[in-house]
Parts: C-alpha cells; sequence; structure tokens
C-alpha cells in the first residue's frame, strides 16, 4: 500500500506525519509543494493531500485541476478568515473542508485509519505531538493538530528520484481490520537511531544438520530458500542518521516510542525482527537497509491479515536455529550503488482567471483551444467567400457556456434610461450623445446597451457592418450571451466596434452591446432577465452605462419596463431621461407613462427633455410655457435639444460629434448630473438665443 501524502501550506503537519510513517510530500512554499505533488503522482501513483490556504486564486484552480482527475482525495483545513471562501470546490465529492481547530480523530477518519486498542497504541503516535513527559494514554479528544511545539524534530522523508513501485490501488484501499495481538511483557527498549542505507551481503545458508528444528515446522524440503521478509526490495531506502551502539534491552521505554515503532513496523519496507531471543536471519540482498529494532509483537498471521493473503513462501519466524546466539553477524558494507535520477517532467501549470476589479474574467486559451480556432480559421478561408450570412449566432470563439446567467454584486456606476412614449423623438440620437459627451469631453469608460429589443438602431446609425461585407466576422449581440450564459460573449470593446465601421469613419469611443435582429430576436431567450444581468456585468466594467430602450407602451408585454426599468430607477439609483416633442400627444403620453410606471421613483433622478426645437421662442409659448408645472412631482425638467439641419446630414453618413450646438447644452447638464462633476459647456457649444432672419425664398419651418 502507499503510505505517501501531500502537505501544502499546511507546514505544521510535516513533522508529525513523518513521525507517524507517512512519506510526506511537501515543499517551503505552495509552488515547489504543487511540484513535488506532481512528480510523486507519476512516480507511485495517487495519495491523499492537506493543502492550508484555498483562498488564493491561483491554489484555487490547481485543487480545480488535480480534483478533475478523479484519483485523489483533498483536504482543506482552513481558519475562520478564509472559511466563507473555502468551499468553492464542494462540488467535488473528493474534496473536504475542516475549520481549525482540527482534532486528531477527525484527520484519522479521513485518512481513513481508525485507532484500534488491539494493536497496543499502532496509531496513538499521530496523536502525541506535544510529549512533555511520556504518558501511557493520550486522549485523542485533547490532543491538537498543531500543538506541536515539543514534537521530535526529525526531517521529512525525500521523495526517491528513482521509479518505485507503487500501489495501483491508492491510499483509499488500505482499510485493515487486524485482529488483537497480545503485547509483548517484554519491556521495549527505546528506538534506535537508523543507520546508513547499505546493501546486505549474502551470508551462508544453515545446513539441514544445523537447523534439525526447522525441519519440524518448514515445508518437507529442506533445501529450500529463505523468504524474503518484504516485497518492496528495490524501493529507495529513507536517509537515515548513522548507527549507534545498541542500548541494554532492559532499559523501560516510554509508551510513545513504542508506538512509534509499531508504526514504522506497519509502514516501512525494512525486514521485521524477529521475537526476543531469537537470532536475526540473514536475508536476500537487496538495497534496503537492515535497522537494528526491538522485539515486536507482531506475528505471521497478524501480518498476513493485516496486508492480504499470505505469501505461499514460508514465513521467516517460523525458523529456529538450533543455537541461539546473542552475537550478530558483522555485516560488510557493499559497494556504494550511483542513482542517476530521471529527469523531471515539465510541469503543469493550470490556467490562471484573469482578476478585473476583483472579479474573476474568463480563463485564457490553452494550445489546444488555440490549434482548435487555427484549424476553424483554415476551414473558413477555404469556404465560398459569397455564402449568404447565417441566421444563427456568430462564433464567440473560446467562450464556454455556462448553465445559468451569473450574478455580479452591486454596484456604484451610474446608469441612464433614454425613453418615450412615442416614435421619433431622438430616444437613440440622446442616447448615443450622452455616450459620446461622457467618453470624449469627461474621459469616462463608457458602455451603451441596445434594449430596444427585435427593432435596435444603434448599429444602423453607427453604420456597423451587419450583414459582413467588411469583415467576416459576425458582430456580437445579446443574443450570443443568451446562448452562452455569459455577458462577455455579447460586450463589443470600442476598438473592435470601429473594426465593424468603414475605415472613414472616426472611431468609436465607447463600448456596446446590441440588441439581437428580428430572426433571432426569440422572447423565450432574451428576456427581462438577461438584460437586467446585462446592465449589472456593465457597471462593473464601465464609468457610465446607457440604456437606449423601447416606446414604453400603455401595456408592458416585454416586461423590460416593470422587471427593468422601474425597479432600476426608484430602488438602485438610475437615471431615466424621459423625450418628447413639441405636441400633446407626445406630452400627454410621457406623463401617463410616469404616473402609471414609475410612480414612487424620486423625482431628481427622472430628467425631462424636449426634442427638435426649431426655435428658442417656442419654449416660452404654446404647450411649453409651463411645461414645469405639467411634471411637477414626476421629474425635473432640464432644456431642449434643437432641429439642426447639419447635424441631421452627419447621422445619415455614420459621423457623431456631441459638441454641436443642438445637443451640447442639454447633453452637458444631463452627464454632468449624473457624474457628479462640474460641467464642461464651451460657449461655442451654445445655440446663439436669437435666430438669424429668414431669408427671402426661405419657408418658415
Amino acid at each position: 500500500m502507499s503510505t505517501h501524502i501531500g502537505v501544502v501550506e499546511v507546514p505544521g503537519l510535516v513533522e508529525p506525519l513523518t513521525r507517524a510513517g507517512f512519506d510526506v510530500i511537501t515543499g517551503d512554499e505552495w509552488k515547489s509543494a504543487a511540484r513535488a505533488v506532481r512528480d510523486a503522482r507519476k512516480l507511485v501513483g495517487a495519495f491523499p493531500i492537506i493543502i492550508g490556504d484555498v483562498s488564493r486564486p491561483a491554489i484555487q484552480a490547481w485543487v480545480d485541476a488535480t480534483l478533475s482527475r478523479r484519483d485523489s482525495r483533498i483536504l482543506a483545513i482552513v481558519d475562520e478568515t478564509v472559511a466563507d471562501r473555502a468551499d468553492l470546490n464542494s462540488s467535488s465529492d473528493l474534496f473536504t473542508v475542516m475549520r481549525t481547530p482540527v482534532t486528531v480523530e477527525q484527520l484519522l477518519a479521513w485518512l481513513q485509519v481508525g485507532s484500534d486498542t488491539g494493536l497496543h497504541g499502532t496509531l496513538e503516535g499521530l496523536m502525541t505531538f506535544v510529549t512533555s513527559s511520556p504518558e501511557p494514554d493520550v486522549d485523542p479528544e485533547l490532543a491538537d493538530l498543531f500543538d506541536l511545539d515539543a514534537a521530535d524534530t526529525s526531517a521529512s522523508v525525500a521523495l526517491p528520484t528513482d521509479e518505485t513501485e507503487a500501489d495501483e490501488s491508492g491510499y483509499d484501499d488500505f482499510t485493515p481490520t487486524p485482529e488483537p495481538v497480545q503485547r509483548s511483557e517484554t519491556p521495549l527498549a527505546p528506538p534506535l537511531p537508523e543507520p546508513e542505507p547499505r546493501a546486505e551481503p549474502i551470508l551462508p545458508l544453515p545446513t539441514p544438520e544445523q537447523e534439525p528444528e526447522v525441519s519440524k515446522s518448514a515445508p518437507e524440503a529442506t533445501d529450500f530458500p529463505l523468504p524474503e521478509p518484504t516485497r518492496a526490495s528495490d524501493v529507495q531506502p529513507e536517509p537515515l542518521p548513522e548507527p549507534q551502539p545498541a542500548p541494554v534491552p532492559q532499559t523501560p521505554a516510554p509508551e510513545a516510542e513504542s508506538t512509534r515503532s509499531i508504526i514504522d513496523e506497519l509502514f516501512s519496507t525494512a525486514p521485521a525482527a524477529p521475537p526476543s531471543g531469537e537470532p536475526l536471519l540473514p536475508a536476500a540482498p537487496h538495497l534496503m537497509p537492515a535497522p537494528e529494532r526491538p522485539p515486536s509483537a507482531s506475528s505471521d498471521d497478524f501480518l498476513a491479515e493485516l496486508f492480504g493473503s499470505p505469501s505461499p513462501e514460508p514465513v521467516a519466524p517460523a525458523a529456529h536455529a538450533p543455537e541461539p546466539s546473542s552475537d550478530e553477524p558483522v555485516l560488510e558494507e557493499a559497494e556504494p550503488v550511483d542513482v542517476v535520477p530521471e529527469p523531471p517532467a515539465e510541469l503543469f501549470v493550470p490556467p490562471v482567471p484573469l482578476i478585473v476589479d476583483g472579479e474573476i474574467g474568463p480563463l485564457p486559451k490553452d494550445d489546444r483551444a488555440v490549434a482548435e480556432e487555427e484549424s476553424a480559421e483554415t476551414v473558413r478561408q477555404h469556404a465560398d467567400a459569397f455564402d449568404e450570412a447565417t441566421v444563427v449566432a456568430p462564433e464567440v470563439g473560446h467562450i464556454t457556456p455556462r448553465d445559468s446567467l451569473p450574478r455580479y454584486p452591486e454596484s456604484s456606476t451610474p446608469v441612464v434610461f433614454t425613453m418615450a412614449a412615442k416614435g421619433g423623438v431622438t430616444k437613440t440620437t440622446t442616447a448615443l450623445s450622452l455616450a459620446h459627451r461622457a467618453a470624449t469631453v469627461y474621459g469616462k469608460r463608457v458602455t451603451v446597451i441596445d434594449m430596444n429589443r427585435g427593432q435596435g438602431s444603434i448599429c444602423q446609425m453607427l453604420r456597423m457592418d451587419t450583414e459582413r461585407r467588411l469583415t467576416d466576422e459576425g458582430l456580437p449581440t445579446v443574443y450570443d450571451m443568451a446562448v452562452t450564459r455569459r455577458p462577455e460573449a455579447a460586450l463589443i470593446l470600442p476598438e473592435r466596434a470601429s473594426h465593424f465601421r468603414p475605415h472613414e469613419l472616426p472611431p468609436i469611443p465607447f463600448a456596446l452591446m446590441l440588441a439581437p435582429t428580428d430572426l433571432l430576436n426569440d422572447p423565450l431567450l432574451v428576456d427581462d432577465a438577461l438584460y437586467r444581468t446585462a446592465i449589472d456585468y456593465a457597471r462593473t466594467v464601465s464609468d457610465l452605462v446607457i440604456v437606449d430602450t423601447q416606446i414604453i407602451e400603455s401595456t408592458d408585454v416585454s416586461g423590460l419596463v416593470d422587471n427593468v426599468m422601474a425597479p432600476l430607477v426608484r430602488e438602485r439609483g438610475a437615471w431615466a431621461v424621459g423625450l418628447f416633442e413639441n405636441n400633446r400627444e407626445a406630452i400627454a403620453n410621457l406623463k401617463s407613462r410616469l404616473e402609471s410606471d414609475f410612480s414612487g421613483a424620486p423625482t431628481g433622478r427622472v430628467l425631462l427633455v424636449t426634442s427638435l426645437i426649431h426655435e428658442r421662442s417656442e419654449l416660452e409659448t404654446g404647450l411649453l410655457s409651463g411645461i414645469e408645472t405639467r411634471f411637477q412631482g414626476l421629474g425635473q425638467y432640464l432644456g431642449a435639444t434643437f432641429y439642426d439641419a447639419a447635424f441631421r446630414d452627419n447621422l445619415n453618413i455614420g459621423l457623431f460629434d456631441s459638441s454641436s450646438p443642438a445637443v451640447a447644452e442639454v447633453t452637458d447638464k444631463i452627464v454632468s448630473r449624473v457624474l457628479g462633476e462640474p460641467p464642461r459647456l464651451e460657449a461655442s457649444e451654445v445655440t446663439p438665443k436669437r435666430e438669424k432672419r429668414r431669408g427671402l425664398f426661405r419657408r418658415r419651418r
């Protein structure tokens, strides 16, 4: 069986586990420990791992990669500071979390090694981490794993560099149920320091005339070879201290030390010592050390029951020498054997997720994903260049679909909705003006979300390539987010957004999340929950979020008003910009929608703007003369945008300028109020109050 165990970020467990007979695989810090565990797994197979700090993303990624192999169990020992973040791998049945303090009973239960009184303290050595004075019995409930100040210091077992035979069944198969063994009446001598590893010479076997008693209990053949005490004869020996003189056998030994000797007998690959009074039988030549050990209470039946079916070869304790002698044969040192270690394998470093502002982003692509993308790119280049565009959502690269939409923490990033109760009131134009102003004049990171589902017009106004005429790459929309359940699949950064525009047009200074086309507008996929998640995601990566909405009708069949806009404005501090023309229908419809859908919203968060005013004199006459009174208690009136033929013509060819006097004044008021910064309006951006006189043939507008 395998006695290896990995210890990462828990240095206090190295010495106790080593003294208990385990081969501890560890390192000075977590990277070297992970590298040592990786190399040991290739040599000896799977074994359990104990890890301390699992709150760091890099260690979490390594734990995920290890658990994905389904061959090793991992125990995380954490304190209160990281306990709430230690359950990231709780979905795996091989991952266990224990909070400090951890008792010895809990550790033994996780290792699936139970203490047995019949073993006379076989596993009690694991509990004596602190021993001020030898005591016969230690209460396991009072032992603490981390009380190591008084423990014996011993070097960690070094990992052998050559190939060793490993138990392929793993550590989990070790479930011995031994019979109780009578404790030896002879007191055990103190453990002796282990000698340096050396090969044993071949000693002459006793002749049949010299061992008449052996023939009574041995098989009929008198020339059978003596059995090898162990099956792991070619395992690399452990580094041991210099040999010391043997002590007096009658010296009493503490109970804790006898416990260690029995643990060494169970887990060590060295041959067991014969009972007291019997000479040491010669063993087959091998490289394992032959340390002197005190008499042991174990028997052949006990070892056979503990480690499996008995070997067909006769066991060593059955042979008795005819003339016992207290003098042991002097073993000559063998020639040293040069062991050439294998070159270390390449360390597997799992990909570390990108963390932006405390949020974990998608994992980077590995070599296989890059190769698959290159292969797909080659196939696509050989396809027909004039093939019709498909209605399926565009490809999203290496992004792996999720089972459900993610949840993001609450953010203080402001959100502005542009809304209207009537079409043709420059709702989309105002949304783009606000985004352009905040990005170019105020220097903010802005994301524009087109929530006009099925009738999105932002990509048309920006002259973006929706038919793959300029590039073969598909234009991402929120439909990609609906398919993959990942908001980053629909986000188009400013550099990429400019890639979809003609090269003669200026670059787009803000990010986009576009609405799906008519063919992809599936209300079962693109629903209100999808847009709520898109807004929450955009707030984590932006300084300002502008949302262009559809016309607000008397009955909200889409759920975007009742479940997205209104709750965000009423409860989460979002802003709403209501637009209306200088006509009775537009004013009445917007007032009715504010009273029914936005009742209870803070009036300071609802901003009202009149659109397409031809002359400033209109603001003081007619329906607009008392406009503040009409919307009293519903919102605040800020001003108007003006009709400008030059501004309209620039929009038609894809040029956008928020410094135009047609929109600059009211746009700067909204952006400065939302961002809480002073206005940055220039004098040249204000429309003059006095209009030019009409020419002779210029008709009245």
